[in-house]
């Protein structure tokens, strides 16, 4: 669906960009040419950055780029040639990633849509590259740009681009100061976990729960390895010189304790647990919320399930951290479920009961 949004969107920036000549002729046949370039040339230097810095070359990352380089021909496409358009694409292409995958992550800024990384960031590069390559040889209605030996050009596309950040960014405020003293402006996090299609409109909007971006990347186990703890008990039992009994424990909660439940446990020595999504209601059933003036009633609601089998650390030890880590004091806050375990096996070494749960310090990175 992104590949098809993207050819679309490529597609129909043509008509963006060369319809803009208003007429079937050579500065129109221009400006589609140097589209075609630049998209093409954003496209492939945005997933070698990508290569480079990641390791791995991505499909999204190629629909991103040809966006991006259309993004940066746009206002030069009908001043420029092929090859400057050629140039302007490459350097968009670099210039939009590391916005994208570097500079939002060093600023931590809000961008779902990455609109500013690609649109406002490429836009202003292609603004800047007009001044630096454009020619009145492709259009004499233009001018020269600072390549061509004129610098008025480019003084004034950096006056235009100055002008225009001021105007976007003074307008937001206002209207952002506007819209916040009557509604609320940000959704919290509890809401942007469930899905805004839930908590708006009441419906899913996506086949699947597990969508990129939520801290459930999809149904996964999660192997903390990080913590020092590694007790006396342990290590016997890697050598065989006891056994201990197995009980599973379940921990249905919300979405947004994740992380402090996880570390929670990882303190006591818990390292292994398996995390996935789930949607569900207990006694919270019919209890009615109000979301921006709107009364709706709670059915099944978003829901993390963390299972983990343990041996020794003690039971309640975990029921207790678990119970301090996620509960709110609201209908909601979830369940804990234990189950007495009469044997596990460790498929890669046949190891069975306690062995088969505990960390032996020999186990690899799944």
């Amino acid at each position: 669906m992104t590949v098809l949004g993207a050819a679309l969107l490529w597609f129909g920036w043509f008509g963006f960009n060369a319809g803009s000549a208003l007429g079937a002729n050579g500065l129109a046949a221009n400006a589609f040419v140097t589209t075609q370039a630049a998209a093409a040339a954003a496209a492939v230097t945005w997933v070698v950055a990508e290569w480079i810095h990641h390791g791995k070359p991505t499909v999204l990352g190629g629909a991103s780029g040809c966006v991006a380089g259309l993004v940066a021909i746009t206002p030069a496409a009908g001043f420029v040639t092929p090859l400057a358009a050629i140039i302007i694409g490459a350097v968009g292409g670099v210039i939009c990633y590391l916005a994208v995958a570097v500079l939002k992550e060093r600023l931590g800024y809000d961008d779902a849509l990455d609109a500013f990384g690609v649109h406002g960031i490429g836009g202003t590069w292609g603004a800047i590259a007009t001044g630096l390559f454009a020619t009145m040889d492709v259009n004499p209605a233009g001018a020269d740009g600072l390549f061509y030996g004129d610098t008025h050009l480019l003084f004034a596309q950096v006056v235009s681009i100055l002008v225009a950040y001021a105007f976007a960014i003074i307008g937001s405020v206002i209207l952002y100061c506007l819209v916040k003293s009557v509604m609320k402006v940000r959704a919290d996090e509890t809401e942007e976990i469930a899905g805004l299609d839930i908590v708006e409109h009441g419906e899913r909007g996506y086949a699947s729960s597990m969508t990129i971006g939520s801290p459930l990347l999809s149904a996964i186990e999660i192997r903390m390895r990080c913590s020092p703890i590694r007790s006396c008990v342990q290590m016997a039992v890697n050598k065989g010189e006891c056994k201990m009994s197995l009980t599973k424990i379940e921990i249905i909660t919300r979405s947004t304790k994740l992380e402090e439940l996880k570390n929670a446990l990882n303190k006591i020595g818990v390292l292994g647990m398996t995390v996935s999504q789930v949607f569900g209601c207990g006694l919270q059933k019919g209890h009615t919320e109000v979301y921006r003036g709107k009364a709706y009633d709670i059915n099944l609601v978003p829901k993390i399930k963390l299972e983990t089998v343990v041996c020794e650390v003690p039971v309640e030890k975990v029921i207790e951290t678990a119970q301090r880590a996620v509960r709110t004091g609201s209908p909601g806050d979830g369940k804990i479920f234990v189950y007495p375990l009469a044997d596990a096996v460790r498929i890669r070494t046949g190891d069975r009961g306690d062995k088969a749960v505990m960390d032996t310090g020999e186990e690899q990175k799944v």
